[in-house]
């Protein structure tokens, strides 16, 4: 190992390093940032003062705005932030908390916690008590709550003892839910519809369908109307929220069902809402301010004085600043990451080609020329250019503003224009499979197609394999039902099991051990992918006929090798050439970890790990990495979802999500039994 290799080590680590402490820091921020959630529960007391819980702390300003007192919850005798505020028949503020069943009874004056209420919950219930927290108080003090995730509706009285609850399968998710004289309507959040209960049996009176126009259709947070009583013919405003029911709108609801949006010109992010002087107050997590709506449904200015408003900007400047530190920490953890991992790979490739040029492979007589990477990379260029760059330009005219994807024409225009872009790609995909045809045949083009197997020959490790004053004739790969990457020599052909990043020697036949060879698909040995052959993507085709009765076939990326290899073949099969030698080197394979079945089996409980036992680094990180990924910001989320539940999920969704485990467990398994180290035939 030379210094600059070493060199390069060192900085890669060092830059591992920092780029953990970047990610730390990023994460740290992100975590910071997740705190501050702003204005969420509202509630206007009889007196008209008006209560916004704010992340730990409970906010009161006067009925003409003015901040009055900003209280941490704990001072106040509250577990934590307050998730609901609703107002008590007696006059008092009941306040819940997340994941805390109980119902914390505040003093409309002081704020504090003067009574602390625990609902009496049926067992089939209880674990959705904490989870609870939309309520709505009767006039003689029963309180009925939605259980969200519970499905249903629960009735105490006035005490917290258990009355009733609501048939199964009566909801789809519930939210919000309100009182009209004694009967009581709640929401069937994912099913778009009301429900009209009677107010003590809880049996179902009424359904009433809403409409589910707009993207915005799951029913959330309610609050009535206070002038329902008098016949108002708006009942109830409630918010309608998107998929992932954070962002939606606001909308009025009459008891028919029809509904009034109160109009909001940018993205809206609703919490919770109350009316105040006959205005429509509501939280806004997205603005980080208190919304307001008049009687005729007209924005107007937020609530609060200039006090309230600058603290709450403040919150949401702070959690825009820790939001960019995170972005700033994550992208310089995978800048730092991405160039500690290229000066890895440098030192690597320098000590393979150090060790290389030590063993001083004789590439004299390979049949395939080595050219430089400007060459290669200028070849690409001609062969696949064309094609990429008609690609680009089909998006471009389909998606661009005015383009055949982006007018409103109905689905049954975009379902048209599709399959005629399908057509079109499918004949551009047909005259570029005949031009590589072509092109594959010209000798000049060789290098480009057959650069995987030149590009393993160059690592070095192929010495591993031959004997003393054995040279190398041709090297290619072989696709048949898996790929090969196969080494003719001037005695012998070595077959090795490949993947895209390693190689393992499967079996080594001398030239005594075959007996013919050809390019035409079926002539050795009739099969299936020799007769789709004929119809599959350009490149040559090769078959092996063994003295054994075996036959190798496949399909060849470089026609011209292909040809060089059956010329050879038939002219030397049967030769007895080789004597007994001792290999270049006593190292069998590049590959001699762990035995086949644990690693495949340690691979299919955690992908990678296998690949990791074998000592096959880059398989390893790029079979672990996917799998991460879609453990952390998929799976994990969709079961902290369905097992609240917190949210409809759907089945579709999770078997797409388990499938994906399923088919990476599987896949790295397959690969780390194929690659694993058995004895060469």
């Amino acid at each position: 190992m030379n210094i600059d290799t070493r060199a390069l080590k060192v900085v890669a680590i060092i830059g591992l390093v920092l780029a953990i402490g970047a990610v730390a820091h990023g994460v740290r921020a992100m975590l910071a940032a997740g705190d501050i959630l702003g204005p969420s529960g509202l509630v206007v007391t009889p007196a008209g003062d008006v209560w916004i819980g704010v992340d730990q702390q409970l906010w009161r300003a006067s009925p003409d705005g003015q901040l009055v007192e900003m209280a941490a919850t704990a001072a106040l005798g509250l577990p934590g932030a307050p998730a609901n505020l609703v107002r008590h028949p007696d006059g008092s503020i009941v306040a819940t908390v997340r994941d805390d069943p109980a119902l914390y009874m505040l003093d409309s004056a002081s704020a504090r916690v003067v009574r602390t209420l625990r609902p009496q919950w049926p067992e089939v219930l209880a674990r959705h008590a904490g989870r609870a927290i939309n309520l709505a108080f009767h006039a003689d003090g029963r309180f009925a709550v939605a259980t969200g995730g519970g499905h249903a509706v629960a009735l105490f009285d006035p005490e917290g003892r258990f009355l009733a609850r609501t048939a199964s399968d009566s909801y789809r998710f519930t939210n919000g839910l309100w009182w009209v004289g004694d009967a009581l309507w709640t929401t069937d959040t994912n099913r778009f519809s009301l429900r009209r209960l009677d107010g003590r049996s809880l049996e179902l009176r009424e359904s009433v369908a809403l409409p589910s126009d707009g993207d915005a259709v799951f029913v959330a947070a309610a609050r009535v109307h206070p002038q329902v009583a008098s016949g108002s013919a708006q009942m109830a405003a409630l918010t309608r929220l998107r998929n992932g029911m954070i962002t939606g709108r606001v909308v009025a609801i009459s008891p028919d069902g029809l509904q009034r949006e109160y109009p909001h010109p940018g993205l809206l992010e609703p919490r919770d809402l109350d009316w105040h002087d006959g205005h429509l107050l509501l939280t806004d997590g997205e603005s980080f301010s208190v919304l307001r709506w008049s009687a005729e449904h007209r924005p107007m200015p937020p609530f609060g004085d200039d006090t309230l408003q600058a603290t709450l900007r403040q919150r949401a400047a702070e959690r825009d600043r820790l939001g960019a530190e995170y972005r700033q920490g994550l992208f310089v953890g995978i800048a730092l990451f991405a160039l500690a991992f290229a000066l890895a790979l440098r030192a690597h490739v320098l000590e393979r080609r150090d060790a290389h040029r030590r063993r001083t492979l004789d590439l004299a007589r390979l049949g395939t020329p080595e050219v430089d990477g400007r060459r290669l990379a200028a070849q690409a260029l001609r062969v696949h250019g064309p094609m990429f760059a008609f690609m680009l330009v089909a998006l471009a005219l389909a998606w661009a503003p005015g383009g055949p994807l982006s007018f409103g024409g109905g689905k049954a225009a975009t379902w048209g224009v599709l399959l005629g872009l399908m057509l079109v790609v499918t004949l551009a995909l047909l005259i570029t499979l005949r031009r590589l045809h072509r092109l594959g045949r010209s000798p000049a083009y060789e290098p480009l197609f057959n650069q995987m197997a030149m590009r393993k020959l160059r690592s070095g490790a192929l010495d591993l394999a031959l004997l003393d004053g054995e040279h190398v004739l041709e090297t290619f790969t072989m696709q048949g039902q898996v790929m090969r990457w196969v080494v003719l020599t001037d005695e012998r052909l070595l077959i090795f099991a490949s993947t895209f990043t390693d190689h393992r020697l499967e079996a080594a036949y001398t030239l005594a051990q075959i007996v013919g060879a050809s390019n035409e698909p079926g002539a050795l040995r009739p099969s299936r992918i020799a007769r789709g052959f004929r119809w599959c993507a350009p490149g040559g085709w090769i078959e092996i006929a063994l003295r054994d009765g075996g036959v190798l076939c496949g399909r060849v990326s470089a026609p011209t090798v292909a040809e060089r290899v059956v010329k050879h073949l038939t002219a030397h099969a049967g030769q007895a050439r080789t004597t007994s030698r001792p290999r270049r080197s006593a190292a069998p394979t590049p590959n001699n970890g762990m035995p086949p079945a644990w690693a495949a089996f340690g691979s299919a409980l955690i992908p990678g790990f296998g690949q990791w036992a074998q000592r096959r680094r880059a398989a390893a990180l790029l079979t672990f990495v996917p799998w991460l990924s879609l453990t952390l910001f998929v799976t994990i989320p969709l079961i902290w979802t369905v097992a609240g539940p917190r949210a409809g999920v759907s089945p579709k969704w999770i078997l797409m999500v388990a499938g994906s485990h399923v088919v990476m467990s599987v896949l790295a398994a397959a690969d780390a039994w194929r690659m694993g180290q058995r004895p060469v035939r």
